[in-house]
């Protein structure tokens, strides 16, 4: 039950896979472009998600192990507190590490190696019942780097066109200059649409931020 996508740009920067994230990187990243959702069932069922019941909704999806230290307290019939999970010795176990409830939640996957030694080794965040993986910090900084890349390049080459259309629009200006205007419409609306962009991308970025901030 639930919903698996990818995802997908219709062109990639270069470096990047169709995901949007590094060509090669580490191995235990490869759900990075996967999003779970089976939001809409759990609301019917069971309500809102809460810091209570938001690890029980990620045991619906991929990223969750069956062989963690949470899952063996399930299977015995104990709760898996943090009390009880420090007590199950050395094993991965997931725990809630942020919440913004009822739309955000970071969920950290940790190795304990013994009942004080924890490490986490990877980050998800539930937003708006989607579960994404957090990408690492490599991940992030080499995906902006090579967004602005792309996005440099292309507003070089519109530039380009912008200026070889002005210039075949003063060339027409004896029959009116209407390709001048029609060029000047077209630039204000790729502007618009770019901000619109510009502002989505920038929403993202923050949430991103602070999945690693958290972790």
């Amino acid at each position: 039950r639930g919903v698996l996508s990818a995802f997908a740009t219709a062109r990639a920067p270069a470096g990047l896979t169709a995901e949007g994230w590094p060509a090669g990187m580490p191995a235990g990243d490869e759900k990075l472009g996967i999003c779970f959702d089976d939001h809409v069932v759990w609301v019917r069922e069971r309500g809102v998600l809460t810091p209570e019941n938001v690890l029980d909704y990620f045991r619906n999806s991929p990223f969750w192990e069956e062989d963690c230290n949470n899952e063996k307290c399930i299977a015995q019939g104990i709760p898996p507190t943090p009390e009880m999970l420090s007590s199950m010795g050395s094993g991965i176990e997931f725990a809630v590490s942020h919440s913004q409830p009822p739309n955000l939640f970071i969920i950290h996957k940790n190795k304990r190696k013994s009942e004080s030694q924890v490490t986490a080794v990877a980050a998800y965040y539930v937003l708006d019942g989607c579960i994404y993986q957090a990408p690492h910090v490599q991940a992030i900084f080499s995906t902006r780097l090579g967004r602005c890349l792309y996005h440099l390049t292309e507003a070089l080459r519109k530039g380009r066109q912008c200026l070889s259309e002005e210039v075949d629009g003063a060339a027409s200006a004896a029959v009116g200059g209407s390709a001048v205007a029609a060029a000047a419409a077209a630039a204000a609306n790729e502007n618009a649409t770019a901000e619109l962009l510009s502002k989505e991308t920038a929403r993202i970025d923050q949430i991103l931020m602070q999945a690693l901030v958290t972790r």
